[in-house]
């Protein structure tokens, strides 16, 4: 039995609304304690609480964007990743919100960057704000994504779609689309990759959050990162002009700016960059990554967009020093076909996942039909005893062959006719051993050994 219900919400709404200086982190997770327990809050408490956070701007303190994350990572499921104590493991995101409805290049400089030695586990979910999101372009790939609690394998590029991890934010759905704002929540998901990676590269939309975020990446376990915006607003490293730049490294966060000269590259307008349907995006991801050294002319200023996020990411990762030699080794990802090899491995995995889980629900499917089969053969073989009780006789009722079988109403001092008597037992004796058959199939052992076999 839960202590939070929504008299206890109370007291922590009115100090955010009336108080917000004095609302601290720990308030904030107990809070967020109440609204993620079923029951523990109305729904009017939740959109006030909402609004309030947003009004009072609590999202721009660190601590606060940091005691949020842990709350969520809490309560969502561990992603188990394969070897993730031998690898620096990375991942590159943006808060989303900008606005600018560009192509999806960190999805793609994560694929690049992991072509080039990077081990990154992405993690993202579907458009919310723009026209294709990372999922929707994975899955125009040919994706698949396989939810919890699956190992995600040592490949070198990995996606986990964030619903599958986060059940506590189903229940704040429904409000959050109600409010005609954005959320602190719709921040956090750059906070609360399940794969707890080391490295991150976090593009945010506004440039005061750049030191929050990386403090909150800091407090968050994080050990090396660069929290990126670009000059237009821009949740990406800008290939149009400058953009701002807060690196941590060894528990330090530097303020920098850097350009598209910072790369060896040219700059080039955003509209030359810009996004479109997930198909459409698809199919530029495939002209950037299956043309070798014979980039189509009209791509080139993607090309040049997913260098510098690539880069990045490599430089984060470790695998190189210098933003120029990244864009060097993400160049070589793409023109020897290593980045669209490490898409395709997690595409095959993806597939050969999905396989076995349909065998699986087929093994299980069997079985289910097969105990229910077994449950209505049963039911009508000892339900439907008129059939066999033919002859009435007074006195004390006595079935010589099964107590416990139901007999029809007005057929209470009945026994089997003699003709039929054989029938009868041979009929309980199969349905007992059915029984028997079944009880046995279903044993604990049988079933797990069952369930790894197919997996």
């Amino acid at each position: 039995m839960s202590n939070f219900t929504p008299e206890t919400f109370r007291p922590l709404l009115k100090r955010l609304v009336e108080t917000p200086e004095y609302f601290t982190p720990s308030d904030l997770k107990t809070a967020l304690d109440h609204i993620f327990t079923p029951d523990a809050t109305l729904p009017a408490q939740v959109g006030a609480f909402l609004a309030a956070l947003h009004i009072h701007r609590i999202e721009r303190r660190p601590d606060s964007l940091a005691a949020a994350a842990e709350v969520l990572r809490s309560r969502a499921i561990t992603a188990d990743v394969a070897d993730a104590d031998k690898d620096f493991v990375v991942d590159i995101v943006g808060t989303g919100g900008d606005g600018h409805n560009t192509f999806n290049v960190s999805t793609t400089a994560a694929i690049v960057a992991a072509g080039a030695g990077a081990r990154v586990v992405k993690h993202g979910s579907r458009a919310s704000t723009s026209s294709s999101g990372s999922a929707d372009l994975l899955q125009s790939l040919g994706c698949l994504f396989t939810p919890p609690p699956t190992a995600l394998p040592n490949i070198p590029f990995t996606f986990i779609l964030a619903p599958h991890y986060h059940p506590a934010l189903a229940l704040l759905a429904p409000t959050r689309k109600a409010l005609p704002f954005r959320t602190m929540f719709n921040v956090l998901g750059p906070l609360i990759n399940p794969a707890r990676p080391q490295g991150m590269v976090l593009g945010v939309a506004e440039k005061e959050l750049g030191m929050t975020f990386a403090r909150s990446l800091r407090d968050g376990g994080v050990v090396r990162a660069m929290v990126v915006c670009g000059a237009e607003g821009l949740d990406e490293i800008s290939c149009a002009g400058e953009t701002y730049v807060w690196e941590l490294k060894n528990g330090d966060i530097e303020e920098k700016r850097i350009s598209p000269a910072s790369f060896g590259l040219e700059a080039h307008p955003l509209i030359k960059v810009a996004g479109g349907t997930p198909q459409e995006n698809s199919e530029t991801f495939k002209a950037l990554l299956t043309s070798g050294e014979s980039i189509p002319e009209e791509v080139r200023p993607v090309l040049d967009f997913v260098l510098m996020n690539a880069s990045a990411l490599l430089v984060v990762a470790g695998v190189t020093r210098d933003l120029q030699e990244g864009v060097e080794l993400a160049r070589k990802s793409i023109t020897s076909g290593r980045a669209w090899e490490a898409l395709q491995k997690f595409r095959e995995i993806g597939e050969a996942s999905a396989q076995k889980m349909l065998y699986l629900c087929m093994v299980l499917g069997c079985y289910w039909y097969l105990w229910n089969a077994k449950l209505v053969f049963a039911f009508q073989r000892e339900r439907s005893p008129a059939k066999i009780y033919e002859r009435p006789q007074s006195g004390e009722l006595h079935d010589p062959y099964r107590a416990s079988v139901v007999k029809p109403k007005g057929m209470e001092n009945t026994v089997p006719s003699v003709d039929r008597a054989g029938e009868v037992e041979a009929e309980m004796a199969a349905t007992s051993g059915t029984r028997r058959v079944m009880k046995s199939f279903a044993s604990k052992l049988e079933m797990m050994e069952m369930i790894q076999r197919c997996l």
